[in-house]
């Protein structure tokens, strides 16, 4: 994907479970890296899934 150098203001919702909010925010980190990132914000809202480990 390729979004040139430009600044477009995206701004992300997202909401999950942990594998969620890990995925995504990998995701966000390899715009980082290519350095053409367009996202200014991010907003993370945490599901409980309902399963309990213990």
């Amino acid at each position: 994907m390729n979004v040139g150098m430009q600044s477009y203001g995206l701004r992300i919702m997202f909401a999950g479970g942990d594998d969620t909010v890990g995925w995504v925010l990998g995701c966000l980190g390899e715009f980082n890296k290519e350095g053409t990132s367009p996202i200014t914000h991010v907003d993370i809202i945490t599901l409980y899934q309902g399963v309990l480990v213990g």
